[in-house]
């Protein structure tokens, strides 16, 4: 029973486990090499602070404005448009 049990978890392996090192001598793990489509963590932060402050001014402009601005740079969960689109 115990070597079912071994057997079965002979294949899994650990994002932490030691895969090499870079070049510096440093660890490298399988966490490391892994692509993310995720921000790095203090990207995350920068954005987060940086949308507050968005929100923050974006009432100090008119409506019209503040609706340009938000088509052409893609703010506010619009999709971003050209200048030439934008005019139209």
């Amino acid at each position: 029973m115990h070597l079912r049990k071994i057997k079965k978890h002979e294949q899994e392996t650990s994002l932490n486990d030691q895969m090499g090192q870079d070049l510096e001598g440093g660890t490298l793990t399988l966490a490391d090499i892994l692509p993310s489509n995720d921000l790095p963590v203090d990207d995350q932060l920068a954005f987060k602070e940086l949308t507050h402050h968005l929100y923050k001014w974006m009432h100090l402009l008119d409506e019209r404005e503040a609706e340009i601005i938000q088509h052409r740079y893609g703010l506010f969960h619009y999709s971003p448009l050209t200048q030439v689109a934008l005019a139209e």
